[in-house]
């Protein structure tokens, strides 16, 4: 990894651009030997990108809330908006979006039914899964594949 500190940004003046450069050896931070600049490793996500057909073939429902203060339930009722997407309902955003659809992308199509404010909150309402019925069904899963 590039330690930040130990850099500097050079304005140079021929083609109005910015170059990076090791603060120790005053050398370009690629060239300098001093620098890990080269073994940079690429950003890699630790968990894969959850698509809205994964989220019907889990089988779980996703409960989504409103975060907006000023929503017209929030202030007749004093609590914010919940609404349960059932499996059913995810089924037809998937048939009607696509199945690949990344559910961070579907989640920004969401809004709430009262103010129509996008800022909203969602989790999965996840049924309790005891350990044995999860290696099963990880068991059920290997053999499908």
């Amino acid at each position: 990894m590039i330690c930040f500190a130990d850099t500097l940004k050079i304005h140079t003046n021929k083609t109005n651009d910015f170059r990076v450069v090791c603060k120790t050896t005053r050398t370009d931070i690629r060239q300098c030997s001093l620098s890990m600049a080269r073994a940079v490793p690429p950003r890699i996500f630790p968990w894969p990108r959850q698509t809205l057909g994964g989220v019907v073939r889990q089988g779980e429902s996703i409960i989504v809330w409103c975060n907006n203060y000023a929503c017209a339930y929030r202030l007749e009722h004093g609590a914010q908006y919940r609404a349960i997407l059932t499996v059913a309902d995810l089924t037809a955003y998937a048939e009607r979006y696509g199945d690949n659809l990344e559910f961070g992308s579907f989640r920004r199509r969401l809004r709430c039914r009262h103010c129509g404010c996008r800022d909203v909150s969602t989790i999965a309402d996840h049924p309790y899964v005891t350990p044995k019925e999860r290696a099963e069904r990880e068991a059920r899963d290997r053999e499908n594949r």
